[in-house]
């Protein structure tokens, strides 16, 4: 295994880490430990990659860029769709979205590779987004949905910022050559020369 998705794998520990911390420490609901270990880990995590990269913007971005902002954008996307459609309330809608989601990665599993790889985008990886985040999204509201009571779906002034934040992420993290695939791709090269 490659020293760069061995990288991505501690991410991803770290997070789930997180999360358990947040409900067994502080108490909070699995729904809401989720959401700060995220995003949390997320704002740091490219706050160091940002502080490290800015005078390297120019540089060639590799797949392990493209693959850390692309994780990165359909998970915190993810979360937000649960919250801006209020599908977490209804088991119904879950179960649709996760089947829906299989759905699409199946008809476009020759995409997926592509699309956490490569620096390009095409019509199809919309539908592997998608695809992704629909899974993520239907897994996470059965789960948050079994501990959260009335509807708190965002509405009104919440709900805009809300929508507006999810384009931000997606005009970050998945488009060729964005912001985060490059600071990824430059706090990659100064592991790998540091440690190889």
């Amino acid at each position: 295994m490659k020293k760069n998705l061995k990288i991505l794998f501690i991410q991803l520990c770290v997070l789930a880490i997180g999360c358990f911390i947040g409900e067994a420490v502080f108490g909070l609901p699995k729904w809401l430990g989720l959401v700060i270990a995220g995003l949390m880990f997320y704002l740091v995590f490219f706050i160091i990659q940002i502080k490290g990269a800015m005078s390297n913007i120019k540089d060639e971005v590799s797949s392990d860029g493209i693959a850390g902002a692309r994780i990165c954008g359909v998970f915190i996307s993810a979360i937000l769709l649960a919250f801006i459609l209020g599908i977490y309330v209804y088991q119904a809608a879950n179960i649709a979205m996760t089947i829906a989601g299989v759905v699409l990665l199946i008809l476009q599993r020759r995409k997926i590779k592509g699309f956490f790889f490569e620096n390009r985008w095409e019509n199809n990886f919309w539908l592997v987004y998608f695809g992704i985040a629909f899974i993520i999204c239907g897994v996470f509201s059965v789960f948050a949905c079994l501990d959260i009571a009335p509807c708190t779906e965002l509405c009104g002034i919440y709900r805009a910022i809300g929508i507006i934040v999810w384009i931000l992420v997606i005009l970050w993290t998945l488009p060729p050559d964005t912001w985060l695939a490059r600071f990824a791709t430059n706090n990659y090269k100064r592991y790998e020369d540091n440690y190889d």
